[in-house]
């Protein structure tokens, strides 16, 4: 069955990507899709075009990778469309208000928390951080600032204590799919509601930086292990041994090992697994990375190096 409300999808990378490909499998008209630019990435730099990019040239969907947003071709091609909707996911670029007006409804945004919390651009990655232990989507009809409109509607599910940011993503952006089509049905039926954001329990969610990897060994085990948990994609936690940076994509935290003189100490390698010491409890380790080598398990890492208990992480 084709379906009426004619749509301009907005997104980018693999999230944005898969509730493009709900709504065409939904047959929902998509008058065009709107993405960032190929970009270089990779160890030689050849441009890469995005996860909605690859999915819409298979569909056979029109493409726009605008370098300015108020461009008046740009402009003038999206309202010549006419669409009903924006339907926006990870686009990665705040839109102005001179496109926010162009559908004859609104545009609607899908934001990875449950909002007024974790506003802004690594709401995944935070949620993961703080040691939230639950999360959730919201569609929002948008407006000029930040993730900040009325909302429409949200699902919220549980972050499970072995959580990563990758495992949440593909649990949210599966919860976005089925919540996509539960909206545009709501608005079909023209019975669709809007609640304004309580400003006052707003929290942020900023663009993730290289140093927000950077593991304080003083602090509590837990508080690392969700730094690691988070910062899974990018930038992942690091620490430094040997003068080396060393990328750590794993660990669990471990009771038995209380408080310590010295955090960042190795204090254990007992069955093959690096246990170091923090601000309180310990913290094994299974699985880093030494610069310049290979991603390995915690034992081809002890026989690799030849660590000793006493040496420190974080020097």
């Amino acid at each position: 069955m084709d379906r009426d409300l004619r749509i301009i999808f907005f997104g980018s990378p693999g999230f944005a990507a898969r509730v493009l490909r709900t709504l065409i499998e939904a047959k929902y008209p998509i008058l065009c899709v709107v993405t960032q630019a190929d970009r270089p990435s990779g160890r030689h730099l050849k441009l890469h075009e995005t996860e909605v990019k690859t999915l819409a040239k298979q569909n056979a969907l029109e493409v726009l990778c605008p370098q300015n947003l108020s461009n008046d071709n740009f402009l003038d091609k999206i309202s010549k469309l006419s669409p009903d909707l924006f339907v926006v996911v990870s686009y990665g670029l705040m839109l102005p208000k001179t496109i926010l007006k162009i559908p004859k409804l609104f545009a609607l945004n899908i934001h990875a928390s449950l909002l007024p919390e974790y506003r802004g651009a690594a709401p995944i990655h935070w949620q993961i951080i703080n040691g939230e232990t639950t999360s959730g989507i919201s569609l929002i009809r948008m407006n000029e600032s930040m993730d900040q409109g009325d909302i429409i509607s949200q699902a919220s599910i549980p972050i499970e204590p072995s959580e990563t940011a990758l495992s949440l993503e593909n649990k949210l952006s599966k919860l976005a799919c089925s919540q996509i089509l539960k909206t545009l049905k709501i608005i079909e039926s023209e019975k669709v509601s809007f609640t304004k954001q309580e400003n006052s329990k707003a929290s942020f969610a900023p663009k993730l930086r290289k140093v927000d990897g950077l593991i304080d060994w003083s602090c509590e085990a837990s508080v690392i292990n969700n730094q690691i948990r988070g910062c899974i994609s990018w930038p992942v936690a690091f620490t430094f041994f040997r003068q080396k940076r060393v990328k750590i994509f794993s660990a669990q935290v471990v009771s038995e090992f209380q408080e310590f003189d010295k955090p960042g100490e190795i204090i254990s390698l007992v069955d093959k697994y690096i246990i170091v010491a923090t601000g309180k409890l310990g913290l094994k380790i299974t699985e880093l990375q030494m610069e310049n080598s290979k991603r390995v398990s915690s034992a081809e890492f002890i026989s690799g190096t030849r660590i000793k208990v006493g040496e420190i992480f974080g020097r």
